[in-house]
C-alpha cells in the first residue's frame, strides 16, 4: 500500500511500493507510480528533491531510490529541484533520453508520444544523452544554465539555444508561452494540459508559427 503525506512545504511525501514498471525495459521494482491527468502535482522523493508533475504525465521511480541509486522515469514533463549529492548522480530516464545532474533546478518535456522532447537548465548543470535505434545512448551533451536542449526524435538531432527563465512565470505557476512555434504543437501542449482533444481542420495553418 502506498502512504502520502503533505509536508509542511506543500509537497507530498511519497512512500513506496512495488509494481510492475511501466517504461524500464527491464521491469525493475519501482517504488513511487503516479499518473497526472490534470493540474499539476508536488511530489517530495525520500532525499528531499522536488518534482513538480504537469497534466498527462507518468512518474515511477525504483524501491532502491535512496544512498546509492536515485534513478527517476518519466513519461510527460516534470520540474525538479535536485538535492545534491555528489556521490549519488540523479539520473532522469525517459524513453529517448538520459539525463544526468548532481544537484540543481531543471525542467523536462518528453511525453512519448511526441516527436520532440525539450529540457531547460536553470541552474547547475545537466549532462544529456539520446538513444539510438539500436538502443544505445548517444554522446553527452552538456548545459549551462539558461540553457534549452531541443530534441528532435525523427532525426535524433539536439539543437541547443540561450533562453530567458523568470521561475514564477512558468507552467508551475500555470503560466505557459509559445514563441515562434508551430501552431500543431501549441496544440498537442493544450490538450496533455487540459485532458481534450483538438483538430485542425485547415492543414494549412498546422506549421503556422505563433
Amino acid at each position: 500500500k502506498e502512504v502520502n503525506r503533505k509536508s509542511s512545504s506543500g509537497y507530498t511525501k511519497l512512500n513506496s511500493r512495488v509494481e510492475e514498471h511501466w517504461l524500464d525495459p527491464e521491469r525493475l521494482e519501482r517504488g513511487l507510480v503516479t499518473e497526472k491527468q490534470k493540474g499539476v502535482d508536488y511530489s517530495l522523493l525520500p532525499d528531499g528533491t522536488k518534482v513538480v508533475l504537469n497534466a498527462s504525465s507518468k512518474f515511477n521511480y525504483s524501491t532502491k531510490y535512496g544512498s546509492s541509486v536515485r534513478e527517476v522515469y518519466l513519461d510527460g514533463e516534470a520540474f525538479f529541484d535536485v538535492v545534491k549529492n555528489k556521490k549519488v548522480p540523479f539520473i532522469v530516464k525517459t524513453a529517448k533520453q538520459r539525463i544526468e545532474v548532481l544537484g540543481t533546478t531543471f525542467n523536462v518535456m518528453d511525453y512519448s508520444d511526441d516527436d520532440y522532447a525539450i529540457t531547460t537548465l536553470v541552474s547547475g548543470s545537466v549532462k544529456m544523452q539520446t538513444m539510438k535505434k539500436s538502443g544505445e545512448y548517444d554522446e553527452s551533451h552538456y548545459l549551462k544554465p539558461s540553457q534549452q536542449a531541443f530534441f528532435n526524435k525523427t532525426t535524433n538531432q539536439i539543437t541547443l539555444s540561450s533562453v530567458d527563465i523568470d521561475p514564477t512565470k512558468t507552467w508551475v505557476n500555470k503560466i505557459y508561452h509559445f514563441n515562434n512555434e508551430p501552431l500543431f504543437h501549441i496544440l498537442q501542449r493544450l490538450e496533455k494540459i487540459y485532458g481534450v482533444k483538438i483538430a485542425i481542420e485547415n492543414e494549412h495553418v498546422r506549421n503556422v508559427r505563433y
